[in-house]
């Protein structure tokens, strides 16, 4: 269960970068 919140947290970090680097361009 832990891994699967990690894994979760995870994707959900990539996404916040990929919406903060299109909003920076």
């Amino acid at each position: 269960m832990a891994r699967i919140a990690s894994g979760k947290e995870l994707l959900e970090q990539a996404k916040d970068l990929v919406v903060n680097s299109s909003t920076i361009e």
